[in-house]
């Protein structure tokens, strides 16, 4: 940003931010999702019986691991389609191989630990 500020072009700048965007967008959905401190509103829940609240909350906790698996099978059926395609950012030639990997692997995380965490929570 200082760059632009002062009208210095810094060739392939977006690339490497959309880059480190998605490393840290991964990392960040699975250290939410291991210590279990994803955002959450309270508008519905905050109004029903406490039990209520409770079993919509594991409805919700399991509909996450759902969501993540199913950014899991998008993301690896993705990755099979261009699995012979050497795609790379247009500039610096950043290849996009490796990112998917690394989104992949939060993904597979985040729902393992979703799922490990959910099933910790519902024992009696």
């Amino acid at each position: 940003m200082l760059a632009r500020h002062l009208g210095i072009a810094l060739p392939g700048d977006i690339e490497i931010m959309r880059a480190a965007i998605l490393v840290t967008a991964s990392v960040a959905v699975l250290s939410a999702t291991l210590a279990h401190r994803h955002a959450t509103v309270h508008l519905l829940t905050g109004r029903l019986s406490v039990s209520v609240g409770k079993r919509l909350e594991r409805v919700g906790e399991w509909l996450s691991v759902l969501f993540f698996l199913a950014g899991t099978c998008g993301l690896a059926w993705i990755m099979w389609d261009l699995r012979h395609a050497h795609e790379q950012s247009d500039i610096l030639h950043i290849p996009f191989a490796p990112l998917r990997w690394i989104c992949l692997a939060a993904l597979v995380g985040a729902a393992i630990a979703g799922a490990l965490g959910n099933r910790r929570a519902n024992r009696p």
